[in-house]
């Protein structure tokens, strides 16, 4: 393994621990879900502190140390979240789902990628954010039944388009859907997550109520 890592990584929590130090947790191209120490960032002038935030997607450079890995040095390589809280909370909701999901230094390229582009449709106030990249999300990890499945018996022709583009990440043509139609996929998706997550999501409560 080499002693050094260039990587494309989301930021996904970060922890403040001693006095100047970050842990943070990430979500990498590379090597997957990982956890980075990033010391002195947070001493007055370090340029850092302000690039090593939740939901930033960055350019990081780590190198291997005896109590695990250490940044080295990092920049700004996506758009950063603004001042819309709505967007924020649905950013933090699937955010949320994917640090329930993932394994440690597990590559999942096609999720990193979902990832980034769930993140800049939340940026840009897309109409459709946490649901298609829900379903994304399960497809890539295996934990969605296709669409013969008795889950998805009682979907209409409309219904049976949007979980089709969801899983492809073709949600730029996603169909509109009456809320009776959104609502069916509320406890679907939480039966799916209970099965494979360790414990229930707590933001999304919250951005289901600002919708």
């Amino acid at each position: 393994m080499p002693r050094t890592l260039t990587l494309d990584t989301i930021v996904l929590k970060v922890h403040d621990v001693g006095e100047a130090d970050r842990f943070c947790i990430v979500f990498t191209k590379e090597r997957g879900k990982m956890a980075i120490r990033a010391r002195g960032v947070r001493k007055p002038g370090s340029r850092l502190g302000g690039t090593l935030l939740p939901l930033r997607r960055i350019t990081m450079h780590v190198k291997a140390s005896s109590t695990g890995y250490i940044v080295t040095d990092a920049s700004i390589a996506g758009e950063i979240l603004g001042n819309d809280v709505r967007a924020f909370l649905h950013a933090q909701q699937g955010i949320e789902l994917l640090l329930l999901s993932l394994h440690d230094e597990e590559p999942l390229p096609e999720l990193f990628d979902a990832t980034a582009g769930f993140l800049e449709r939340c940026f840009r106030g897309a109409d459709h954010t946490v649901l298609p990249y829900t379903l994304r999300m399960l497809h890539l990890l295996g934990l969605l039944p296709d669409t013969g499945n008795i889950r998805f018996s009682r979907c209409s022709p409309n219904q049976m388009i949007y979980i089709q583009k969801s899983m492809e990440g073709n949600w730029e043509s996603l169909p509109a859907l009456l809320q009776k139609e959104k609502e069916f996929f509320s406890p679907v998706c939480a039966e799916l997550l209970s099965e494979a997550l360790s414990r229930a999501p707590r933001a999304g409560v919250i951005a289901q109520a600002m919708r």
